[in-house]
């Protein structure tokens, strides 16, 4: 991707709230108010956005890279463009990291102000290669208001929280329906209510049940210019404006990182104004993959240093990969070990 793109998860930890829905209005609100947005559908087990969005360009591969789709305005990388018939309900694991890898390196996007990425249910391996290779801004959490549905958007909080990405409110979807001037709530009242008072988070929105939403998502069309009245339509703006807001009033984590530099040692400044250095050998010692807890375990003399480095990756926003010239380079050091180790390693 070209410039500034920022880019934005719409989970929920579980699947039948209607993320899928959110994400495709989401954008077409973000794209009314002039931002130029793309959806990388990244649901590979119920891939939907392809019918949600009518294509006037279709995906296409050059040169061995992915040309996305286009339609309603948007810029659309989904499975459905895939001629694979039933196979995305059954791929496996490893597979679905491989696919989920070309989406995020491999796409041609054009210089975008906002990519929605549609997480797939769940809190697994998939979801988590997510968030280790796309720089995530932030994410948008969908329920219903019911409490099966806000047991596993809970989960879902806590991986984003865990993973360090900011979690910019909640979604209430299916919230009501009115009838008669009367507001009938088949699904309960005030769900998402009570869990953004319990984790304090922002409600940015509960949409209500409008045959209207479900129609344009069954047509591809636009439901805000197909019925820019309707109170649906008028909800999903104040999303896309929450999205917006939420991401200028964002605070840094405290263990974020403010700047780093690498020679002789890799130095970090934080956000928060702490200052760190770690000699590299001292370092790749105190890796934290399985297989050199379990050397440390049982060796009877200390590893040799290593004090040479070829690499450091961001893996996510909360961890870095360094890539030694010799020894071990599989241990993530997530931000929070790296704070640890500084008062070790002094």
């Amino acid at each position: 991707m070209k410039g500034h793109t920022q880019s934005i998860a719409i989970g929920a930890g579980k699947g039948g709230v209607g993320k899928s829905t959110v994400t495709v209005n989401v954008a077409l609100a973000l794209l009314a108010e002039g931002a130029r947005v793309g959806i990388l559908d990244a649901d590979l087990y119920g891939p939907s956005i392809g019918k949600m969005v009518a294509l006037e360009h279709p995906l296409r591969e050059e040169d061995g890279y992915i040309i996305p789709a286009q339609g309603l305005g948007l810029f659309v990388v989904s499975l459905a463009h895939f001629s694979l018939g039933e196979q995305a309900t059954i791929v496996r694991a490893p597979i679905a990291n491989q696919i989920i890898g070309e989406f995020l390196h491999q796409v041609l996007w054009p210089e975008l102000d906002f990519l929605l990425i549609d997480f797939p249910p769940g809190t697994g391996d998939v979801q988590l290669t997510l968030m280790q290779q796309a720089a995530l801004a932030g994410a948008i959490l969908v329920t219903t208001p019911q409490e099966v549905a806000l047991l596993d958007v809970t989960k879902a909080h806590a991986m984003f929280q865990a993973m360090q990405v900011p979690v910019l409110g909640i979604v209430e979807n299916m919230s009501y329906f009115e009838e008669g001037g009367e507001r009938y709530y088949p699904l309960g009242q005030g769900g998402g209510r009570r869990f953004c008072q319990q984790h304090q988070l922002r409600l940015l929105g509960e949409i209500p049940l409008d045959k209207a939403v479900s129609a344009c998502s069954d047509e591809g069309s636009s439901l805000l210019a197909k019925h820019p009245k309707a109170v649906a339509s008028d909800v999903f703006t104040q999303v896309a404006k929450g999205l917006q807001q939420g991401l200028l009033q964002g605070k840094s984590s405290p263990v974020s990182i403010k700047k780093m530099t690498s020679l002789d040692e890799l130095f970090i400044e934080w956000n928060d104004g702490m200052q760190s250095r770690y000699p590299w050998g001292e370092l790749q010692q105190q890796c934290p993959c399985q297989r050199c807890r379990h050397k440390k375990q049982n060796a009877s003399k200390e590893l040799r240093p290593l004090v040479k480095v070829k690499n450091i990756l961001s893996v996510g926003n909360y961890a870095l990969r360094i890539e030694f010239e010799q020894g071990c380079s599989q241990g993530i050091y997530s931000f929070e070990l790296l704070r640890k180790l500084s008062k070790v390693l002094l």
